[in-house]
């Protein structure tokens, strides 16, 4: 719903798509170039909300784009109205919006889809063992996946089931089942349509091979049990070959790549360390000191300068199997939370053929077994969960080893654990 002239929570977003309604070049606030813009929030925790946006002055931007020149037909920046505008940095105070820097996100009707997960990651070549390229520009191959929440289905049964998958594999994108037991675990699988010698299978043949067993009786088990199937479609495409190659270059105009990087195993476990009011500095001084002592030389360097994020998971893992736990798998590209634009051209044989030319992530990054669904909508703080558990049990073994532990070594001792607000989720 729109809302204009809105008072906004006072916030501070990574990211924000703006489709322009106008631009008003005589605005001047303090502290903001001349200049502000306005339009419909695409996407995040204000979406769908009319507001009004001007670019603050930091020590840093003193170089960016000014809106004038997206206002200005003569520029190549030019973006009219019912165009979208990206914008980074952005902080919210009242009515009052700010961000340090904008780019042109996408012009008018483009294919813009909001509120959607997406992850995206290089197509490796199976004959080589390196990534495909692009012979246009020589830049890696991503294959995007996006996932759409709000086009989530539980059927009750397997004809409901097998129903829902034949709508998806009709309009040739893959299912995303989640297999949600009674006792709140969960299984994430994706069922593809099939192929045969290069060629796609009818309807009715990939849908039976996809619910062939075992699947079947997986299936069947969930429910029989109490469970439930949430059942999403999955759409995939190319990265457009000029966004792979910005990816590539470390440009972060078209799709900001970090965005949608996990970190890594070492990256979690820092997150988790840092929580609010979850471990003292005491504990993590005992668990750092531990892990630094099983670490061979250079390694030793590397933590010491680097920390978690810097070091390779293998020493991490040799660490924790030491300890006898059991660190999960944490892939190096994950879902977020964002708004996409989509490109549609003509193939070679006349299909209608679409890649991804450009991305904003709105929330943190997730793996796809904890994307929030219909019957299990707190997914994503499961994903918390996993490292903040992982955590407190490292310390608790390595605290049991140190004789004569001060009293006071957790300050979140019978405290409820406390989770950052998640935007947009």
């Amino acid at each position: 719903m729109n809302q204009t002239d809105i008072t906004v929570k006072k916030g501070y977003y990574r990211h924000l798509v703006l489709k322009v309604d106008r631009y008003d070049l005589e605005t001047t606030l303090p502290g903001c170039y001349p200049g502000s813009v306005k339009g419909e929030v695409m996407g995040g925790p204000l979406n769908g909300r009319t507001v009004s946006l001007s670019l603050k002055t930091t020590p840093g931007n003193g170089n960016v784009a000014r809106l004038k020149e997206f206002a200005d037909p003569e520029s190549k920046r030019y973006t009219p109205t019912e165009g979208f505008l990206a914008f980074s940095s952005v902080a919210a105070k009242g009515n009052r919006i700010t961000a340090s820097q904008v780019s042109r996100f996408a012009g008018p009707d483009t294919d813009i889809r909001r509120d959607i997960f997406l992850q995206f990651a290089p197509v490796m070549d199976t004959s080589t063992g390196g990534v495909r390229r692009f012979k246009l520009n020589n830049a890696t191959m991503y294959r995007a996946y996006i996932v759409d929440p709000g086009e989530c289905r539980s059927p009750w049964n397997m004809d409901e089931l097998r129903e829902t998958v034949s709508e998806i594999f009709s309009t040739g994108e893959a299912a995303l089942l989640a297999l949600i037991n009674r006792d709140n675990t969960r299984e994430t699988l994706a069922l593809w349509p099939g192929w045969r010698n290069g060629q796609p299978l009818t309807l009715g043949e990939s849908v039976s091979k996809a619910l062939a067993e075992p699947n079947q009786s997986r299936f069947s088990d969930v429910l029989a049990r109490g469970g439930k199937i949430d059942v999403l479609p999955l759409d995939s495409m190319f990265v457009s070959p000029f966004a792979a190659a910005s990816i590539d270059q470390g440009i972060r105009d078209n799709i900001p790549a970090r965005g949608y990087r996990t970190g890594g195993l070492g990256a979690r476990i820092d997150k988790a360390l840092t929580s609010i009011g979850r471990h003292s500095p005491l504990s993590r001084a005992y668990l750092e000191s531990e892990f630094m002592a099983s670490l061979p030389g250079s390694a030793k360097d590397e933590f010491a300068e680097h920390g978690w994020q810097g070091i390779e998971e293998c020493h991490i893992g040799f660490f924790l199997a030491d300890l006898g736990i059991k660190p999960p798998k944490v892939p190096t590209y994950g879902y977020a939370l964002s708004t996409v634009a989509v490109n549609w051209f003509e193939g070679k044989d006349g299909q209608n053929l679409c890649s991804l030319t450009k991305a904003r992530p709105l929330g943190p990054v997730l793996t796809r077994n904890h994307l929030p669904t219909v019957n299990d909508p707190g997914a994503h703080m499961k994903f918390l969960d996993v490292f903040d558990d992982l955590v407190a049990k490292a310390i608790r073994k390595v605290e049991s080893r140190v004789v004569d532990l001060p009293m006071e070594r957790d300050m979140s001792a019978g405290r409820e654990r406390e989770f950052p607000p998640q935007p947009g989720i």
